[in-house]
């Protein structure tokens, strides 16, 4: 497997990028193996992306370009032109074999790089990262690569001008691989000491949304705030809540006033913050007793983790989603993650989450139903031969 430097990738998290930016990371001595273009709007497609691609036996060259900041800022200043014509320019300067993309890259931007390397001959592969995060793409690729049979049903019903012959179910997102070798308690009981956190205390985080794509995020958090303090008038046990911003957050102080409601122990980690670059998702995660939020990758991440679980219940497995109507999604679906319509069903969700057992179990039982985790390296190399079979212009 390649070891590839993902020094680039963590400078993006760390720092954000205010233009849309070309990377190199790494050239190899190899004659055999392709060139390879990573395109995505976050730093969790392109870690996606990043694991998959580790798996290929030889690369020629591997290079990659981030939207996710650069592309809100150039939507707040209607200059987003100028961020489609450098990714023209870098499609036009470099010939890859394969363009992947993955999540939910900018339509506009997506349709230049698409475009561009489909008159270069490149193979073009998609990679749904989370189930349904290949909804808005437009384009044709050669490759699409579904994160479960859910999904991919899903997928060919919207997207039925795409021929079923490419579309293929990898079973996981390929970063899920390092759950496999996680230690979630051990990585929890650590991330708590350096909190202050005692491990007799309930630990609740708020994972975040973007709130440019998700306007009511802010309010969701609030009405978290609320809930938790009517639950904690019935219990003498400490509960704190977490703020965890999303990565890509643009506008982090929309979020400053949502914990004020909570009169206990809050933690507060705004995208930025010291605490945000000292303590990573994965452990909070694992840190936590429950886990709410609208939409992230993090809730399929703490399915997987659960199904991997020796048993019910376990830190970074329990997820309530908070979401204002009902639609098909497959973590809830499945049952291996509880949803909540209204505040009234909030709390009693994080009731039956936190202290009934009889659900816990349900829980976990549907994790290791929905949770393919056998075999998972394997698929991964599966679809690494499939591209590789697939290559138009090596």
């Amino acid at each position: 497997m390649l070891n590839l430097s993902e020094s680039a990738v963590s400078n993006e998290k760390q720092e954000g990028q205010k233009i849309a930016r070309f990377f190199i990371d790494q050239e190899f001595k190899s004659e055999k193996g392709p060139t390879i273009f990573v395109g995505a709007s976050d730093i969790g497609p392109i870690r996606a992306i990043l694991a998959l691609i580790k798996f290929f036996p030889d690369i020629k060259a591997l290079y990659y370009l981030t939207t996710g900041e650069a592309t809100s800022e150039f939507k707040q200043q209607r200059k987003l032109p100028e961020a489609i014509m450098d990714y023209r320019k870098l499609a036009i300067n470099k010939i890859p074999n394969i363009l992947f993309t993955a999540g939910e890259v900018h339509p506009e931007i997506a349709n230049v790089l698409t475009d561009n390397f489909e008159k270069s001959g490149a193979t073009v592969v998609w990679l749904e990262d989370a189930p349904g995060s290949l909804r808005n793409r437009i384009g044709q690729p050669d490759l699409v690569f579904c994160f479960n049979a859910q999904s991919a049903t899903e997928f060919e019903r919207i997207r039925p001008d795409i021929s079923r012959k490419k579309i293929h179910t990898l079973g996981l997102n390929p970063d899920f691989l390092r759950l496999s070798i996680e230690n979630p308690q051990a990585k929890g009981t650590e991330t708590r000491k350096r909190l202050g956190i005692q491990e007799s205390t309930l630990v609740v985080t708020f994972i975040g949304s973007k709130s440019t794509d998700i306007p009511d995020d802010p309010q969701i958090l609030a009405e978290l705030s609320h809930t938790l303090k009517q639950i904690k008038t019935d219990t003498t046990q400490d509960i704190i809540l977490i703020r965890r911003d999303h990565p890509g957050e643009p506008n982090p102080e929309v979020y400053d006033d949502s914990l004020s409601f909570y009169p206990e122990k809050t933690i507060s980690m705004p995208k930025g913050s010291e605490l945000f670059k000292q303590n990573s998702t994965a452990e909070i995660c694992c840190a936590s007793n429950l886990l709410i939020g609208v939409s992230s990758t993090v809730f399929d991440e703490a399915t997987f983790r659960g199904a991997l679980a020796g048993k019910a219940g376990e830190q970074g497995t329990l997820v309530v989603l908070r979401h204002e109507k009902s639609y098909s999604l497959p973590v809830v679906d499945s049952g291996s993650a509880l949803v909540a319509y209204s505040s009234t069903e909030l709390k009693q969700k994080i009731i039956d989450a936190l202290y009934n057992l009889n659900v816990q179990k349900k829980l976990h039982d549907a994790q290791k139903s929905y949770c393919d985790v056998e075999g998972m390296e394997q698929k991964i190399k599966n679809a690494i031969n499939l591209i590789l079979r697939t290559l138009k212009n090596q």
